[in-house]
């Protein structure tokens, strides 16, 4: 009985000894299973305020490449160009540690142009940096293009100041033209026929000597008239913008001419005695005072000059 009990005990730490190494088997095998299945992991990085493409290049540098991209602005755009797109929020959210490559990150997106992004991401994200970059070089070129339009304005203020002042050189320049070809001669050689005419007014005829005056005053006129050449009396090229010079010679020359005709009509009211003759003498006097005065006031008025005038009746 007992050499069978002795013979028998060794059986049972075999047994023992296989179970043990069959389940450190299993436990090796479940544990093998389990590191299968869950893959590497990574700790998330944060792709809030970066434009979308950046964004999955970002995680797929960590071999996360499942993603699902929403526009969660309420704009319901369909998103074509990922560079057009930023990130708002993300999910898993930054800094979740032991997420597995294989998961799908959500990634909450807004248009690039809808002004919303920048109230929901933060402001040294690198969209709102870029931003803000942006919106600094603007108002540094606003800043240059106004620094360059005060720059134009002044030169154009020197441009205009310097023609002006030009303007008016030249303006002093044609009167002093004036004061040496005509402006002189013309209101002596007037004064002298008006007395002789109110003369001849005042005695309804005349002596010889008045006759003989008035003779030698429609001469004179005569070859004022034949001599003047419209375009050296009138004003140079440089004075085309003074819009009250356009046709002045012509004014001067109508002026001699009705002068000439005045003193023809004294000299046939001194012979005829024709009160016509008188009226029309009168009327052509006064006309061409008239228009050589308007003329003087216009060349001399440029120059800021006062002007040399005929007295009128």
């Amino acid at each position: 009985m007992l050499k069978r009990v002795l013979l028998s005990t060794p059986a049972r730490p075999r047994r023992m000894a296989i179970a043990r190494r069959a389940a450190v088997l299993a436990s090796l095998a479940m544990l093998v299973s389990t590191l299968t299945a869950c893959g590497p992991t990574i700790t998330m990085p944060n792709v809030v305020g970066m434009r979308l493409d950046d964004a999955h290049r970002a995680l797929e540098k960590l071999d996360v490449d499942e993603f699902e991209d929403v526009d969660v602005l309420g704009k319901e755009d369909t998103i074509f160009l990922d560079r057009n797109w930023v990130v708002v929020s993300q999910n898993p959210a930054a800094g979740t540690a032991k997420v597995d490559t294989g998961t799908k990150v959500e990634l909450s997106v807004g248009n690039q142009d809808d002004k919303e992004v920048l109230d929901r991401i933060p402001s040294d994200s690198p969209f709102a940096l870029e931003q803000s970059e942006k919106a600094a070089e603007r108002e540094k070129d606003a800043a240059e293009k106004e620094k360059l339009a005060q720059e134009e304005a002044k030169q154009k203020a020197k441009d205009a100041r310097a023609a002006k002042k030009k303007l008016r050189h030249d303006a002093q320049a044609y009167a002093k033209k004036i004061d040496r070809v005509l402006g002189e001669s013309v209101p002596g050689l007037v004064n002298l026929y008006v007395g002789n005419a109110d003369k001849v007014h005042a005695s309804g005829g005349g002596p010889v000597v008045a006759a003989q005056n008035a003779i030698a005053a429609r001469d004179a006129f005569d070859r004022l008239l034949s001599s003047f050449n419209t375009k050296e009396i009138g004003p140079p090229d440089s004075l085309d913008s003074i819009k009250q010079l356009d046709g002045v010679a012509d004014r001067m020359r109508d002026a001699m001419a009705g002068f000439a005709e005045a003193s023809r009509h004294l000299i046939t009211a001194i012979d005829t005695g024709a009160p016509s003759a008188f009226a029309n003498e009168l009327s052509a006097r006064e006309r061409a005072i008239q228009e050589w005065n308007r003329a003087m006031r216009d060349i001399y008025g440029a120059a800021d000059r006062k002007p040399t005038l005929i007295p009128a009746e």
